[in-house]
């Protein structure tokens, strides 16, 4: 009897809030790989992802906290040292964040092409059916949050995706997209809806020039919950301010130009903001090659 009242009384909760929001784990490992004549080791990482409905995410990664609100058409980098939020207007403009006095404020950003195609495989990841996916990036300035380094750039990423997962797969798409900070091509959004489901598995190889630095993110748990009092707000005691391009460009942070390795896109994308300041995390490595073995 008791059981059944509980389960009425919850019910009717869920019909009163709505849906519940939804968590995500995901787990991420960068090979090492060579900076100039520096060995860059290898690198984990875990992210938690909160989702509620198709227009609020949260991403948190050690202590950055990244939070994209497509009602208001704004994201915002939080930096707990200082309390502050760095707001980023979206879809994102990187022409509108450089200062006046740049070398490249009279030049014009080119758009990363994005291609999309579905390929042949299936496998089972982890206790989802997934389907693979091929994603090729090109081109393109920068390289999302924490972004070191500009000019071309491309990489090639393999989607196992699922149907499995409870999450709706468009509005993840879009909102994890968001994080990225690329300007990309105005097709973008159509080949994204190619990839037919969540995204349990990304196998990422990020190609600049003669550099090559390779990723595997992969989800470790998925749940229905409803998310913290204020994960989607900016904290009131949290100064807002406009977002510095100079900070993504590696001015002072440590996921700038020949910094730490980050991640490649996904996809979904690839990990953000891992540089100082307000600087979104790490997605853009620094400049690197794969180590290679020495000669004896």
């Amino acid at each position: 009897m008791m059981k059944s009242i509980l389960g009425i009384l919850a019910i009717s909760a869920l019909f009163i809030t709505g849906d519940p929001d939804t968590v995500i784990k995901r787990h991420s490992h960068t090979d090492s790989y060579m900076a100039g004549d520096r060995d860059v080791p290898a690198r984990d990482s875990d992210q938690t992802i909160w989702m509620r409905g198709k227009d609020k995410l949260r991403l948190e990664e050690g202590d950055r906290v990244v939070i994209v609100r497509l009602d208001e058409k704004k994201m915002y980098i939080l930096n707990s040292k200082d309390k502050t939020a760095a707001t980023v207007d979206l879809p994102f403009d990187l022409k509108k964040y450089i200062p006046e006095d740049s070398p490249m404020a009279d030049q014009e950003i080119p758009r990363q092409t994005i291609a999309v195609k579905a390929g042949e495989k299936t496998k089972k990841v982890g206790r989802y059916n997934a389907k693979e996916f091929k994603v090729t990036r090109s081109g393109g300035f920068g390289g999302g949050f924490g972004g070191g380094g500009g000019g071309n750039n491309s990489n090639t990423e393999t989607v196992w995706a699922s149907k499995d997962v409870a999450v709706d797969a468009a509005a993840f798409h879009e909102m994890w997209n968001a994080t990225q900070m690329r300007m990309m091509a105005a097709s973008a959004p159509e080949e994204f809806k190619k990839i037919d489901g969540v995204p349990v598995l990304v196998e990422i190889t990020r190609n600049m020039g003669e550099d090559t630095i390779t990723t595997r993110q992969e989800m470790t748990a998925i749940d229905s919950k409803e998310a913290p009092d204020g994960a989607f707000d900016v904290p009131k005691d949290y100064q807002k301010k406009d977002f510095d391009m100079r900070t993504m460009m590696g001015g002072g942070g440590r996921g700038g130009r020949g910094g730490r390795g980050g991640r490649g896109g996904d996809g979904v994308g690839s990990r953000p903001a891992d540089g100082g300041g307000s600087q979104p995390a790490g997605s853009q490595p620094g400049r690197g090659r794969r180590r290679q073995p020495r000669e004896e």
